[in-house]
């Protein structure tokens, strides 16, 4: 990985949200596009279930058993697989998840979600071209997907190709201005590019949307202080300690 993956950002899969978790991160990657049909195995849809069930609570071991005991009962059905995947990616297993979600761009080519998932997949195992490539395919699928313009913005700085990342990180803000997320992460490509400014302007959208963003805050606090703008500093330093 380079310096900027290991040093602004979360791993990758903290990005394949299961299909009944709410993200913690700056988007939600909805797994199941309306072409994609759901389980229609009784068993399969049960063990589907379970297995979301157990991934929400953090029991991704027993979910990824009851999950592969969903895809023995329905091999082809999407859902399961997509489950399957980011179960695998979220426990490190990287390179199953990758050979799985290109089962489900298989089953389902015009699946922007699923080009999506396959992005992060790759990115998150290094193959950042890989990833690029199919983050690229998920935009021309839907040009208006804020997930997937945010994405290939990461994907960019993570190849140093800022300009074109900035491109990507503003198309994104544009269609989904309420993300603080990707403020966040446009913040960290100026701070690491030296430009203390567009930096702390980047995090001010962050805190106005996460008030209580603690990393933000602290990061814009010091970002202040590198301006020499002390008294600002201060109140948002006074502000993350309240």
């Amino acid at each position: 990985m380079t310096t900027l993956r290991r040093g602004c950002r979360t791993r990758w899969v903290n990005l394949l949200v299961l299909v009944i978790a709410s993200s913690s991160l700056y988007v939600r990657v909805n797994c199941i596009s309306a072409q994609e049909a759901p389980a229609t195995n009784a068993h399969a849809t049960e063990l589907l279930k379970q297995g979301l069930d157990l991934a929400e609570h953090g029991q991704l071991a027993q979910a990824e058993v009851e999950l592969e005991k969903a895809r023995t009962w329905a091999p082809g059905d999407v859902e399961v697989l997509t489950a399957l995947a980011k179960v695998k990616g979220r426990i490190g297993e990287l390179p199953a998840a990758i050979v799985i979600f290109r089962q489900v761009i298989a089953a389902a080519p015009r699946s922007a979600d699923a080009h999506l998932n396959l992005a992060i997949a790759l990115a998150d195992n290094s193959d950042l071209l890989s990833a690029l490539d199919e983050a690229s395919i998920a935009i021309e699928l839907y040009p208006e997907s804020a997930p997937a313009h945010l994405n290939r913005a990461r994907i960019l700085a993570d190849l140093h190709r800022l300009d074109e990342a900035r491109v990507e990180f503003t198309s994104a803000s544009r269609i989904l201005p309420s993300n603080p997320d990707c403020f966040y992460y446009w913040a960290l490509v100026e701070k690491d590019s030296g430009n203390l400014g567009e930096e702390s302007e980047l995090l001010m959208n962050v805190v106005r949307l996460q008030p209580r963003n603690e990393k933000a805050l602290s990061l814009l606090a010091n970002s202040l202080l590198d301006q020499s703008k002390q008294s600002e500093s201060v109140t948002v330093w006074r502000r993350l300690l309240t």
